[in-house]
């Protein structure tokens, strides 16, 4: 299968709705180059995925496996930043924040807008939201 289109899986499992999905290079029999897709779904949507992997990849077959998932609290803020606004995610353990995550595609817009590298911009973010909600990430 071209990886052209093994690499459009992920983006058409996420737009219908996947949690999370991700692709793994292996070797399998006769040293044979192969792609495991890995799709992260509700049990409720398993058939609508299981369709859309058949239709849309040379892939004759599939197993499932049920996983456990568990989460931590987040919350979402719209910090004002130096830079301009941006999204964070907090994680929150036992009611504490534990740490945070600027939204990359907000790192990425500021980068592109201010002629600041992605790395700089990140670290003066990270930097301004430690100083306001006193917590290093």
């Amino acid at each position: 299968m071209s990886p052209e289109i093994t690499g459009s899986i992920i983006d058409l499992a996420i737009a219908k709705g996947a949690l999370d999905c991700w692709i793994v290079n292996y070797t399998g029999k006769k040293n044979r180059t192969g792609s495991i897709i890995n799709l992260l779904c509700e049990i409720k949507d398993k058939d609508k995925f299981v369709r859309l992997i058949l239709e849309n990849t040379s892939s004759l077959g599939l197993r499932i496996k049920e996983v456990d998932r568990f989460e931590t609290d987040r919350n979402f803020v719209d910090f004002d930043s130096t830079l301009g606004i941006v999204k964070v995610k907090f994680k929150y353990i036992d009611g504490k924040i534990y740490s945070f995550k600027v939204e990359h595609d907000d790192i990425l817009k500021i980068s592109q807008n201010s002629g600041i590298s992605l790395y700089m911009a990140s670290k003066k973010l990270d930097y301004e939201i430690n100083n306001k909600y006193n917590t290093f990430s």
